[in-house]
C-alpha cells in the first residue's frame, strides 16, 4: 500500500486498537484504485465513441466524393476490346483463320497422330479436338470465324 493512503476509521473499536485489519485496508486501497481504473476507462470509452460517430459521417463523405471522383475520370468501356496488337480485330480474324484451317486437318473418326501444334492445347480444352488413342480427332463443335 503507498504511503499516504488514508483508510477511514471505525469508531465502534472499543480497545483502543485500529478497528480495521491490514487485509481489510488493502481491499480497501484496491476498491478506491478499481473505482478510479473504472471511471477513466468510462470515460475513454465515451470519448473514444463520440469520436468515432463525429468522424464516421465524415468518412462516409469522403469516400463517396472519392468514388464519385474514380467514376468520373475512368471512362466505363462496355463489351471485350483488344489493347494489344496480338489482339486487334484484324489478327484475331488472321488467328481464328489459321485455327480453322488446322482443324480442317481432322477427322472426326480417324485419329490423327505426331500433331505439333502450338494452338493444339486450346482447341483441346475448348472442345473442339479430342484425344483419342495417340493422336486427336475432330469434335462436333462448331468453329466461326
Amino acid at each position: 500500500m503507498p504511503k499516504g493512503f488514508v483508510v477511514p476509521l471505525d469508531d465502534t473499536a472499543s480497545n483502543g486498537h485500529h478497528p480495521t485489519s491490514k487485509l481489510d485496508r488493502l481491499i480497501a486501497y484496491h476498491e478506491a484504485a478499481l473505482r478510479s481504473l473504472k471511471f477513466t476507462k468510462a470515460l475513454l470509452t465515451e470519448d473514444a465513441q463520440a469520436s468515432a460517430t463525429r468522424r464516421s459521417q465524415a468518412t462516409i463523405d469522403q469516400a463517396l466524393t472519392l468514388d464519385a471522383t474514380r467514376r468520373s475520370a475512368k471512362k466505363q468501356k462496355r463489351g471485350w476490346k483488344p489493347k494489344t496488337s496480338y489482339g486487334s480485330a484484324k489478327n484475331l480474324k488472321a488467328r481464328r483463320t489459321t485455327s480453322a484451317e488446322f482443324l480442317m486437318k481432322f477427322d472426326t473418326t480417324e485419329p490423327r497422330a505426331g500433331t505439333s501444334w502450338r494452338g493444339l492445347g486450346p482447341l483441346v480444352r475448348r472442345g473442339y479436338l479430342k484425344k483419342k488413342g495417340d493422336g486427336y480427332v475432330r469434335t462436333g463443335k462448331e468453329y466461326r470465324i
